[in-house]
């Protein structure tokens, strides 16, 4: 056989299992690359739900921090209300700006455990601070011969719930006059016949039955510059010049006057100015209810009168 035949075979040969050594690495890398070993899918589900839990504590860690803002700003509110003043020196707030889950993939959990512990020492010291707070409030009303329930500090309505919340104080928009007007108020919806509740203690100085405007209302005047309106009312139980706790019945719910649908409008005044009813309702709202009946009535555009 001659030396370029034999060459030839060689090439073809070689040709032949080069070709067959590609197939079989592609085969083996597409087979790789598409079917997960044991192993694979127990850290892909592993790694899953790191992730998810990740995303539970973030959550968790946000409404810890909302809350805890909720409860500074409130009892700040509390406190100038009753007071007049600003916090006592020595009330100074901590740093929360780390109450905030970090990346949980970069940590040990070592880190973790500890940060956890950090982070629940001072939940417990802001909340031990904020019932500080309210002692120190109590007792400062004592001094003055004064009782919580002369501030305006409950719902007028009993059982409360969040969907119940309307428009507050600020421009909103009118169902009548179909364009911006001043709302002095809160609108609360409650099906006629409801028990409207007197919010502090105080005499009943305004009592107005008409068929316009705000209709049925009572007006209770207050220690400290402080005047409460209830409106919209289809009955009125107390008469003028009564005095009055905070809880009792001042009338049911009603439609009269100028109202959209049954309804309690609720004003609070303080010195001849208006309020916003929501931040005076802290006697009754849990930290989180309170943020969100809040933001309800701030962002409701349109009012019920």
């Amino acid at each position: 056989m001659d030396r370029g035949r034999i060459y030839g075979i060689v090439r073809t040969v070689t040709k032949y299992v080069g070709l067959g050594i590609g197939i079989a690495v592609v085969s083996y890398v597409s087979v790789a690359l598409s079917v997960s070993t044991e192993n694979e899918k127990r850290l892909m589900s592993e790694n899953q739900a790191l992730k998810e839990e990740y995303e539970n504590l973030r959550e968790k860690m946000e409404l810890v921090g909302s809350v805890i803002s909720d409860l500074e700003v409130r009892d700040r509110t509390i406190y100038r209300d009753v007071f007049n003043a600003d916090l006592p020196a020595g009330t100074a707030e901590p740093d929360t700006s780390e109450l905030q889950v970090g990346n949980l993939f970069d940590k040990s959990a070592e880190e973790l455990v500890w940060e956890t512990y950090v982070k629940g020492r001072k939940i417990d010291f802001t909340v031990s601070r904020v019932n500080g707070w309210l002692e120190n409030i109590n007792a400062n009303l004592l001094e003055r011969g004064k009782k919580a329930t002369a501030l305006p500090s409950i719902l007028p309505i009993a059982d409360f719930e969040l969907m119940q919340t309307g428009a507050s104080t600020g421009q909103k928009f009118s169902p009548f006059f179909k364009t911006l007007k001043q709302h002095d108020g809160m609108d609360i919806m409650a099906p006629i016949g409801t028990d409207v509740l007197c919010t502090a203690d105080g005499t009943v100085t305004g009592i107005s039955r008409s068929a316009r405007g705000l209709g049925n209302t009572v007006t209770v005047t207050h220690t400290d510059g402080y005047k409460t309106v209830y409106a919209h009312l289809g009955e009125i139980s107390v008469p003028l010049g009564r005095s009055v706790r905070q809880g009792t019945r001042l009338g049911k719910v009603g439609i009269s006057g100028s109202c959209f649908a049954a309804c309690l409008h609720y004003e609070v005044w303080k010195g001849g100015l208006c309020q916003d009813p929501v931040f005076y309702f802290f006697a009754n709202l849990d930290p989180v209810s309170f943020r969100d009946v809040a933001m309800t009535a701030m962002t409701t555009g349109q009012a019920m009168d």
